[in-house]
C-alpha cells in the first residue's frame, strides 16, 4: 500500500469511528460499578506550566471536566490519575527536558480537576516514566476491582496515553481479564513542535496532528477500542 493510499484510508476510517455515549459505555460494562476512568498526565506541567506545557493539552481540561462530572452523575466512583512525579535526576531527562518533578507545582493535578467537588474519589498514581503500569501499583489496583470497561483519557496520544491503553490491553490479554479498553478520541491530545522550532532548540520535531492520528490507529491495531464520545441517541 502506498503512503497516500494509507492516509486516504485512515481519514475514511476516522470518519467512520463509532459515536458512543457515556451511558452506552456504562450499560455495556454492566453498570457504573464495573466502569473506571483513567486520566493520564492531566497535570499542571503539561497543561500550563513548565517546558512541556502545550495549549493542545490545556484545551482538554474543559471537556474533561464535563466528562468527569457526567461520570460522577452516572454513578462511577473509580477514578485513577497516573501522573508524572519524576526524581530530580531522572534518566528520562536525557530524552525530554526536566519536567514534573515530584513535589513541584508541575506535578500537581490540573487545578480544574483538583477543584471538582468529588475529587476525593480520585486516586493519584505517581509514575516515573511514560508507562503508567511500570513500577506503579495501578495494575494491581485495577485488578482488585470487578471492572469490565476502562475509559482512558489524557495525554499525550502517542506517549503516556498510548502506553497506558496498550499496557492495559496487554495486561488483560496475558491475564485473561475481560476488560474493554476504550479511548475517546475527543478526550486525548498530543503536542505539536514544528521542524523549524525543533531545529532551533535542538529537539526532535513532533507533528501533532500526524502523531495523534497515527497512534489512535495503532491503539486500534492493538485491540484498544477508539471511539468518539457523544451524546445519547435520541
Amino acid at each position: 500500500m502506498s503512503d497516500a493510499a494509507f492516509w486516504t484510508w485512515l481519514k475514511s476510517h476516522q470518519a467512520a469511528r463509532p459515536v458512543i455515549s457515556l451511558e452506552a459505555l456504562i450499560q455495556g460494562a454492566g453498570g457504573p460499578q464495573a466502569t473506571a476512568v483513567i486520566g493520564v498526565d492531566l497535570i499542571e506541567g503539561f497543561c500550563r506550566n513548565g517546558p512541556l506545557a502545550s495549549p493542545r493539552i490545556s484545551a482538554l481540561l474543559s471537556p474533561t471536566v464535563k466528562f468527569l462530572r457526567d461520570c460522577h452523575q452516572q454513578g462511577i466512583k473509580d477514578f485513577f490519575f497516573p501522573s508524572d512525579a519524576h526524581q530530580a535526576d531522572s534518566p528520562e531527562f536525557e530524552a525530554f527536558p526536566p519536567h514534573c518533578i515530584q513535589g513541584t507545582t508541575e506535578s500537581q493535578l490540573a487545578l480544574e480537576l483538583r477543584s471538582l467537588e468529588f475529587s476525593h474519589l480520585f486516586e493519584r498514581v505517581d509514575k516515573r516514566s511514560v508507562a503508567s503500569l511500570t513500577e506503579t501499583p495501578l495494575g494491581a489496583r485495577l485488578r482488585g476491582k470487578e471492572l469490565r470497561t476502562l475509559i482512558c483519557i489524557g495525554d499525550c496520544t502517542d506517549l503516556c496515553l498510548y502506553h497506558l491503553a496498550t499496557g492495559l490491553r496487554f495486561l488483560a490479554n496475558s491475564a485473561g481479564l475481560a476488560w474493554n479498553i476504550v479511548v475517546p478520541a475527543n478526550l486525548v491530545a498530543t503536542y505539536d513542535l514544528p521542524v523549524d522550532i525543533a531545529e532551533e532548540i535542538g529537539a526532535m520535531p513532533h507533528p501533532g496532528d500526524i502523531m495523534h492520528d497515527l497512534f489512535l490507529y495503532h491503539l486500534e491495531l492493538n485491540g484498544v477500542k477508539v471511539i468518539t464520545l457523544g451524546a445519547p441517541a435520541g
